[in-house]
């Protein structure tokens, strides 16, 4: 029997609070205690031997600066030292993990556009001139990228690591079950070999270990999380396993360290069973492979649903991206913002990361405009300098948070048109212009608003191309001799809160989607607007009988115009101090009819309809029921202010 005494921190003692005896055979056993991981009392101690004898241990409480936190019920146990990486092993049939796989990147088609860097510093390389990888900046900082879905809950994450910057304790690794501000559990691959798996935050250590790292070859690591089960595996061998229901799903991610540079291949994600085993067909949770696909706009507008919903200057949605509200439940085929733009209002250059701009290019059906300023800007958003020729020291008499910009000055067109060549190269399918109409100057004359108006949308036409949207909120005007030049429109129909719409203001904003789809370049994109009726508490008049009669009708007027028309029935900008553009989803707006197989067909003066391949749309914005006989016999009735949405097949 040989003896051994060690100092341990008193959490770990408080479990065992008396000597014990192991009986080992042929084991390899290795303790290391480091203070700077909040392992123990001395700064380095490692202990590791082979027997086949008894061990009597006796332990000794100590008092420690940092200390292992373990869970309720988690076992103490010694660390294990997997000594020879093996890259045939394999810790289930690869045939069973095939038929279970929900994602896989292999970065050979470049940055995938579900993979989200919350940093900004990971990119794809090439490694000796034929794989591609990804790999970080060194930060002063952590950097991280996530991907999968919040819905993910037992799976399994394979991927190969290695450290390509040497310094003190480089550590990264691989995190399951992870929420938007990134609680959940991690694994820290250290570059001496050391593995750490724990929940964060608050950080709780759920088990240590010890492998052998060659720094000049690839890692493979695996992290899963099944039921309460959690286990980190290296080079097919599992190394740590730990109980914990702390999270039960979450996205995936990857961290590196302050100081790490680390590259990554080949990420492979699974979904398990309870038990742990590969769980086949996940098809509600999988993500389709990114094979490098660029949709054009045509594809875009083709690929969009019966009822498109559109969100302008986006917000709310979480820490990601800036469109991230485009989700399985609520898409949107259109958004834009003001994420992106030149901050200095004078630069040409967007300010858009690799990993936005590959999003919106494989987007296959959503449209990603830039709004940027073209008569005045905001100096709480971007900067103009005072020597600047297109400074003026002039706020704009409707709104003083906003100074105007010299927009009139001959070099202007050409500064926007050279950004709008830039957005689109950045992966922006168009540009928004804001306040598009002659009561914009400041005061100057409608005449001269309007020849600067003709100049800069001209510019941006020639230079950006037809392959560019230019779109305008032009609110209710029509008649805007630059629609030569724009291939949008936004109609943001203001009007006071509680105001109601009387069969008149109806009316005309049917004449308004009928001028504006006349008249606008291909591929005519309307982006239609009406405010909801507020009388009381803001977010529950969303819902009232009322409103949701005239969403409906709204919708199917949108629908149904156009030959492109995008829908958000919304709050009126007074509605809330927090911003504007807030809404309801309606359950309406999933509705799924297929493609359009007709234009609009008018019945009599306000009522008309228009047929898809498994549905028809129909409004009626008189005040007196209409039925409606469609050529083959068929006929429906739909009543006064109705929008109506129908399924089944209408010849």
């Amino acid at each position: 029997m040989i003896g051994v005494s060690l100092r341990i921190p008193r959490s770990i003692y408080a479990l065992l609070h008396q000597p014990f005896t192991l009986v080992l055979k042929q084991v390899s056993i290795s303790w290391r205690f480091k203070s700077s991981r909040g392992g123990g009392c001395m700064k380095s101690f490692r202990l590791s031997c082979l027997v086949s004898v008894f061990i009597f241990v006796q332990l000794t409480a100590c008092e420690s600066s940092s200390t292992l936190t373990l869970p309720p019920g988690t076992p103490f146990r010694s660390t294990q030292t997997v000594t020879s990486p093996d890259p045939t092993d394999t810790p289930d049939p690869q045939e069973l993990i095939e038929a279970a796989v929900i994602l896989s990147m292999d970065f050979e088609h470049g940055y995938p556009p579900y993979l989200l860097d919350y940093s900004e510093t990971w990119h794809v390389e090439t490694e000796n001139d034929t794989n591609s990888v990804l790999c970080n900046e060194i930060s002063d900082e952590w950097t991280s990228f996530s991907f999968g879905q919040a819905a993910w809950e037992d799976y399994a994450i394979r991927l190969q690591m290695r450290f390509v910057s040497a310094g003190e304790e480089q550590q990264a690794g691989p995190l399951i079950r992870i929420n938007m501000t990134g609680d959940g559990y991690r694994a820290n691959l250290f570059d001496d070999g050391w593995v750490t798996l724990a929940y964060y935050p608050p950080y709780s250590e759920l088990g240590s270990a010890s492998v052998v790292i060659n720094p000049d070859e690839w890692s493979r690591v695996q992290l899963q999380a099944a039921a309460d089960n959690l286990k980190f595996s290296y080079s097919g061998n599992p190394v740590i396993e730990a109980i914990d229901d702390t999270r039960t799903s979450g996205w995936a991610a990857f961290a590196a360290a302050p100081g790490a540079q680390v590259c990554v291949d080949n990420i492979l994600v699974w979904a398990l069973d309870e038990n742990g085993n590969p769980f086949p067909d996940p098809e509600d949770l999988a993500i389709a492979p990114y094979d490098g696909t660029v949709y054009s706009i045509d594809e875009k507008v083709e690929n969009r649903g019966t009822i498109p919903v559109f969100y302008p200057w986006p917000s709310g949605c979480g820490q990601l991206l800036w469109f991230d509200c485009d989700t399985e439940i609520t898409p949107f085929s259109l958004v834009w913002t003001v994420a992106g733009d030149s901050e200095e209002v004078d630069s040409t250059q967007p300010t858009v990361s690799s990993a936005q701009r590959v999003r919106m290019q494989s987007d296959p059906d959503t449209l990603y405009l830039v709004s940027d300023n073209w008569h005045f800007w905001n100096p709480s958003w971007n900067y103009l300098s005072p020597d600047s020729i297109f400074y003026l020291n002039e706020l704009f008499s409707f709104d003083p948070d906003y100074i105007m910009i010299n927009f009139e000055h001959p070099d202007w067109p050409g500064v926007l048109a050279e950004k709008a060549l830039n957005y689109k190269e950045a992966g922006f399918d168009g540009m928004m212009l804001d306040w598009w109409h002659n009561s914009a100057g400041n005061g100057r004359s409608p005449a001269d608003v309007e020849t600067a108006r003709m100049s800069i949308a001209k510019a941006i036409r020639m230079r950006a191309g037809e392959d560019f949207i230019l779109l305008g909120n032009v609110n209710w005007r029509v008649d805007d001799p630059t629609a030569m030049y724009l291939s949008g429109v936004f109609l943001e129909l203001y009007k006071a809160s509680s105001y109601g719409y009387s069969p008149a203001s109806i009316e005309r904003m049917e004449n308004l989607l009928i001028y504006w789809d006349t008249n606008l370049q291909p591929p005519k994109i309307i982006a239609f607007e009406p405010w909801k009726i507020t009388t009381d508490d803001y977010i529950a008049d969303r819902y009232t009988e009322e409103n949701i009669q005239y969403a409906k009708l709204f919708t199917a007027m949108g629908v149904v115009i156009p030959e492109n028309g995008y829908i958000l029935y919304a709050d009126n900008n007074n509605d809330w101090e927090g911003g504007d553009h807030q809404h309801a989803y309606y359950d309406f707006y999933h509705t799924d009819f297929g493609k359009p197989i007709s234009d609009m067909v008018e019945v009599r003066p306000g009522v008309a309809y228009k047929r898809f391949e498994n549905g028809l749309v129909a409004y009626n914005r008189t005040e007196s029921e209409a039925v409606v006989r469609l050529p083959y016999g068929q006929q429906f009735t739909i009543g006064p202010l109705e929008g109506l949405f129908l399924e089944g097949y209408f010849r």
